[in-house]
This record gives structure tokens, C-alpha cells and sequence, in this order.
């Protein structure tokens, strides 16, 4: 590609992240640090734009994943295959609020393989399910920074973001 062309795709990046600023596409490539299937338009259609909702729903979420992801980790490493499919199937449930992507599906995936009791999968599925998580965490923060509408503070006792809706008034 000629410098011209690099210069013309890094400034149409550049547009499309300003006027969409929840994209995770650069150069047509899917940004690593965020998980690949949020979607800004996905994502507040199903809390029908609810924003104040999806505040909620983001912030049980930040208090609550370290907490599942160790239940998890227990049952896995406890060779308990009940509690493996119950903590993964719930878990899938609060990871579906934010669609079904790599977090969704690995917790499915853990779901399968505690009823399989098929552990030594499910050790390496579940790394790949905590890094999964981690770049949701990350990619529903960036939402979070970025939609002009919410206001971020965090809490620096148990550094969990806690999401409120700003105060909009309008002229009459």
C-alpha cells in the first residue's frame, strides 16, 4: 500500500472512531484490548437505549465477575462437574446482557465440558475464558469513557467502576 493509501485509511480510522467511537476495527483489523463482539448500536438495543439500565447491568457486572470467574476456578480445580455447569451456565446468563461473544461462548463451552467432566479442558478453556472477561471488563469501560451521555467515577476501595447517568436538562 502506498504511503498516499496508508494516509487515507489512517484518516478515514480516524473519522469513523469519531463519529462511532465504541468501533474496535482500525485498518479493518479488530483491536486486541477489547473484546471483538461489543457493539455500541447491539449494546444499548438491548436495554431499548436504557442507558441508566445498562449503567446498572455494567456495574453488577464489575462488582460481580471476579467472584463467578473464582466459583469457576473452585469447581475446575475441585473436580466438582456439577458446580463447574451450574457456575459457568449462570455465568454465561450475565455475560449474555453484553452479547454473545468469546466471553459467551467459552462459558458455554465450560458449561459443556462440566457436565462432560472433562477437566483438563476445562483448565485451559477457563484461561481463556478469565482473558475473555477481562477484555469485556476493559471494552465495557472504554464504553463506558466514551459514551457522551454517562459519567464514570470509580469507587477506590474496591476499584470497581460505578457508572451514573448525567444530569441533562433541556430549554423550554
Amino acid at each position: 500500500m502506498s504511503e498516499m493509501n496508508s494516509n487515507v485509511a489512517a484518516r478515514c480510522d480516524d473519522l469513523y472512531r469519531q463519529n462511532w467511537p465504541s468501533t474496535k476495527f482500525s485498518a479493518g483489523i479488530p483491536d486486541k484490548a477489547s473484546e471483538s463482539d461489543l457493539d455500541r448500536l447491539q449494546l444499548l438495543d438491548r436495554v431499548d437505549g436504557d442507558l441508566t439500565f445498562l449503567s446498572d447491568l455494567i456495574e453488577i457486572f464489575a462488582a460481580d465477575f471476579p467472584r463467578a470467574l473464582a466459583t469457576i476456578r473452585g469447581a475446575i480445580f475441585g473436580r466438582d462437574a456439577t458446580g463447574l455447569n451450574r457456575a459457568a451456565h449462570a455465568f454465561k446468563g450475565a455475560l449474555s446482557n453484553f452479547g454473545n461473544g468469546r466471553s459467551f461462548d467459552e462459558a458455554q463451552k465450560l458449561e459443556r465440558l462440566g457436565l462432560e467432566q472433562k477437566f483438563a479442558e476445562a483448565e485451559v478453556s477457563y484461561g481463556v475464558l478469565e482473558d475473555a472477561v477481562q477484555q469485556l471488563h476493559a471494552a465495557l469501560a472504554t464504553f463506558i469513557e466514551r459514551e457522551p451521555s454517562l459519567e464514570r467515577s470509580a469507587n477506590p476501595e474496591t476499584e470497581i467502576v460505578v457508572v451514573t447517568r448525567t444530569n441533562v436538562s433541556s430549554q423550554e
